[in-house]
C-alpha cells in the first residue's frame, strides 16, 4: 500500500529534479494470499467467464483477470494482468444505454489485442532464447486439495454422483487450513430406476440400483 500522490517526479527544462515523491510502501497482502488469488483469477480465463474468447492465455504468459457486467447490460469490463502489465478495458456508450447483440465480451477482445502487442517483445525474447518469460511468484506454503462444493470437506466417493453432476472442485489452501475430514453431505444410496426415488424394502429387486 502507498499513500495517494499527485506526482512521482517533477523536472525542469534541464532535466534537474525539482520535486520527487520517493516510492515507498508497506506490504498489504501476504505472498500466500496473492498466490491463492492469482490461481482463482487465472481460472476466470481458463474456465470461467472469459474462457470462451480469451486467446492471450494460449501464448504461454501467466495471466489472470476478472470480467464485469453492469446492471441492465450497460457496461462490459475486463481487468487482467500478467507478471509484466495490468490492463483494464471498459466497453459501453458515452451516453449509457443497453448493449445488445454481443456474442462475446468486447472488453476481453480488446484486452487480447492490446496485451498481445504489449508483450510481443517478451514473446520474441523468449522464442530466441534471450530471456525467459516471467511467471507469477508462488508461495511454497500453498497446497492443493480436492474438496466437495457443498460441504467444503475433502471429497468422498459419493460427491461425484450428485444428481446435479460432479461436485468435486480443486481448492488452494495455506498449509494448515486445508480440510482434513471427508464429506458427509453426500451419501450413496440405492434408488429405484423406475420411480427415480430412494429405494425402500418394498421396491422390486430388479428395479433397484
Amino acid at each position: 500500500y502507498n499513500d495517494p500522490n499527485s506526482y512521482l517526479k517533477v523536472t525542469d527544462s534541464y532535466g534537474e529534479v525539482v520535486l520527487e515523491n520517493k516510492y515507498s510502501g508497506t506490504v498489504a497482502l501476504s505472498q500466500e494470499t496473492v498466490t491463492v488469488m492469482n490461481k482463482i483469477l487465472h481460472t476466470v480465463i481458463t474456465e470461467g467467464t472469459a474462457s470462451s474468447y480469451t486467446n492471450f492465455e494460449k501464448l504461454g504468459i501467466d495471466c489472470a483477470g476478472k470480467t464485469g457486467t453492469s446492471g441492465d447490460n450497460y457496461d462490459r469490463w475486463f481487468i487482467g494482468y500478467t507478471p509484466y502489465y495490468l490492463c483494464g478495458v471498459w466497453y459501453g456508450h458515452e451516453y449509457p444505454k443497453a448493449l445488445s447483440g454481443l456474442k462475446t465480451n468486447p472488453a476481453v477482445d480488446l484486452w487480447d489485442v492490446v496485451m498481445k502487442q504489449a508483450h510481443q517483445k517478451y514473446l520474441d525474447a523468449a522464442k530466441d532464447g534471450t530471456e525467459p518469460l516471467k511467471t507469477f511468484n508462488e508461495s511454497d506454503d500453498i497446497v492443493t486439495a480436492l474438496y466437495c462444493k457443498d460441504s467444503g470437506k475433502l471429497v468422498a466417493e459419493a460427491c461425484a454422483h450428485d444428481p446435479r453432476g460432479n461436485r468435486v472442485e480443486t481448492g488452494y489452501f495455506i498449509k494448515g487450513t486445508e480440510p482434513t475430514t471427508y464429506c458427509d453431505t453426500h451419501v450413496l444410496v440405492d434408488y429405484d430406476v423406475v420411480t427415480g426415488g430412494v429405494a425402500c424394502e418394498w421396491c422390486p429387486p430388479q428395479n433397484v440400483m
